[in-house]
């Protein structure tokens, strides 16, 4: 099943106790993840089956545990969406069944319209912390680039391109000063890099590698460190969730037990983390000879 998990406070060099809640029963919280800057609110993607398969975006408010649907897919994907830094609205981006390049939309965040914003977007959106720009991942057949552009779709620089098989492996994600966006790469081994927004020189993180990282990389409030999710080269299984510093590479294991989690987000005081969690249940079962 798929959970979300809160934590009381920011993540400190020393390991906090967590306060764990679960936040969703349906078993088909199965997509997209964002939680708002005010940490009150959490849009989640849901993938139903019914006489039709349905994928569908929802909010959920924290205080009273209650939920909306704010967009139906049908069969169309969803890999990412994003707050705005007022969390007035939300950013999702739309692709078609077994696409790898889809479009953005806004949409307020209590419901309406969905507006088609930009084009020609990959994975998950990255706001800016003004809220004026977007980051994002582009996929073409041989070739993977990372590019910004303002909200009008005016300014569209790309700012590094990979050919097969050296690739991204996550979508990027935007500094709290705007200045830097931190993204994942396989180039052959799979590291953490950050690259200047206006472009210039890639800086892998130094320290671990991984054997996978989520595709949700997540920059903590006023620090200098990530929230990623993944597995570290070694003896490691399952996706765990990680603290990891920018600068000397530190990392700090948050979660250690057998589920497999993804799409870590935090509130914008990193009061608040919110996660799918899966987990797989094994019964050993004894039937009397004969």
């Amino acid at each position: 099943f798929y959970a979300f998990y809160r934590a009381p406070r920011p993540v400190p060099t020393a390991p906090p106790a967590l306060e764990i809640a679960r936040l969703t029963y349906s078993g088909d919280t199965d997509g997209p993840l964002e939680i708002s800057h005010n940490g009150k609110f959490v849009a989640y993607g849901r993938d139903s089956w019914g006489a039709h398969r349905n994928r569908t975006i929802w909010l959920k408010q924290l205080a009273t545990d209650s939920d909306i649907q704010l967009v139906a897919l049908g069969l169309d994907q969803s890999p990412g969406m994003a707050f705005s830094p007022d969390d007035s609205s939300i950013y999702f981006v739309r692709e078609n069944l077994g696409a790898d390049i889809g479009d953005l939309y806004e949409i307020p965040t209590f419901g309406g319209t969905p507006r088609k914003v930009l084009t020609g977007i990959s994975g998950s959106p990255s706001l800016s912390p003004d809220g004026q720009r977007v980051a994002f991942v582009r996929y073409h057949p041989g070739e993977t680039s990372l590019w910004t552009t303002s909200l009008n779709g005016s300014g569209e620089r790309m700012l590094v391109s990979y050919k097969d098989p050296a690739s991204f492996d996550s979508s990027p994600a935007w500094s709290p000063d705007g200045k830097t966006l931190a993204i994942a790469i396989q180039n052959p081994k799979v590291y953490l890099a950050t690259i200047p927004a206006e472009g210039g020189p890639i800086y892998p993180v130094p320290g671990e590698t991984w054997e996978e990282v989520d595709d949700v990389i997540t920059w903590l409030p006023d620090s200098r460190n990530l929230i990623v999710v993944g597995i570290l080269q070694g003896p490691h299984e399952t996706d765990q969730i990680y603290e990891v510093s920018v600068d000397g590479g530190k990392v700090r294991q948050i979660t250690n037990d057998f589920s497999y989690y993804g799409g870590a987000r935090a509130s914008g005081d990193g009061k608040t983390l919110v996660a799918k969690q899966l987990q797989y249940f094994v019964t050993i079962q004894l039937s009397p000879h004969g």
